[in-house]
């Protein structure tokens, strides 16, 4: 009864992100016919926060941060590139499978 969502994206890349991003679209996706994980952006590396959303801390100090991956596939708008002065805009869609 899960149900998969579509996502779009759009990410800002400098030569070098651009190159790391094409060798893992042929590589590693098979230009988008292999599922792949990715960090979910809308909680992982935020802190977990308590009841009056103050940081929850370590031993240390620091935040205690949220871990969560999306398992997905390339969707059918499929890595639209525009170049943004020296930078290159990636656009694509992905399905976040459930």
């Amino acid at each position: 009864s899960a149900v998969s969502k579509m996502l779009s994206l759009s990410v800002l890349l400098s030569r070098a992100e651009k190159g790391i991003f094409d060798r893992f679209l042929k590589q590693d996706t098979d230009f988008g016919s292999r599922l792949f994980w990715m960090p979910d952006p809308t909680t992982d590396g935020w802190a977990l926060l308590d009841e009056a959303f103050a940081p929850l801390l370590d031993e240390a100090g620091g935040p205690l941060l949220m871990s969560a991956q999306w398992l997905c596939v390339f969707g059918d708008d499929f890595a639209k590139e525009t170049i943004v002065g020296t930078d290159f805009r990636m656009t694509f869609s992905v399905v976040v499978l459930p």
